[in-house]
């Protein structure tokens, strides 16, 4: 993963509001950690590709997104990002489960987004989620019927961060291009 990089995170009501709305949810009692009550705000974090980082309730509420596609892909514009990562840590197994929207970017949905869960990484790293030097298990694709397991694991040394993510993957096509 490139170096990450974090913007300030989303704080004004109508900022939440709309970004909630724009993903088929209501923005009340949505980034409570429920551990810790800690609130989770949306930010933009990049390892690579900036994206929104936003929280979610549960994975019930995770499995409620239903984006508006156009208006996300305006918003994104207007943020300059790829599109919007949104996850829960507030799940029974203990894995953080997500969902990944680039529609700006002719991507509805994507099943497993590295990137976007190096930057998740490092979202919940800042956020005192995650600790350094642990192995970190995501969840993405499960509302797809395309459930990937990827993991992430984030060392820091020298005053620098690094961000290693991997998993696992299936061949869904195989064909040939003759040009």
């Amino acid at each position: 993963m490139g170096q990450p990089q974090s913007l300030p995170k989303m704080e004004r009501q109508e900022e939440l509001e709309e970004m909630y709305r724009v993903m088929g949810l209501s923005y009340v009692n949505q980034g409570v950690v429920e551990k810790t009550e800690k609130l989770l705000l949306p930010q933009l974090v990049s390892t690579g590709l900036f994206d929104i980082m936003m929280p979610v309730a549960n994975v019930e509420e995770l499995a409620a997104i239903s984006p508006d596609f156009p208006a996300l892909s305006a918003l994104s514009e207007r943020y300059n990002v790829t599109g919007v990562h949104a996850f829960t840590v507030n799940s029974d197994d203990g894995a953080v489960h997500c969902r990944n929207f680039a529609p700006l970017y002719d991507i509805d949905e994507e099943a497993a987004t590295g990137t976007s869960n190096g930057a998740l990484t490092y979202y919940l790293y800042l956020n005192g989620l995650i600790n350094a030097n642990q192995n970190n298990l995501f969840i993405q694709g499960e509302a797809m019927n395309r459930p990937s397991k990827i993991i992430s694991h984030l060392k820091e040394a020298n005053n620098e961060i690094k961000i290693q993510v991997g998993g696992s993957g299936v061949i869904l096509a195989k064909g040939e291009i003759f040009i």
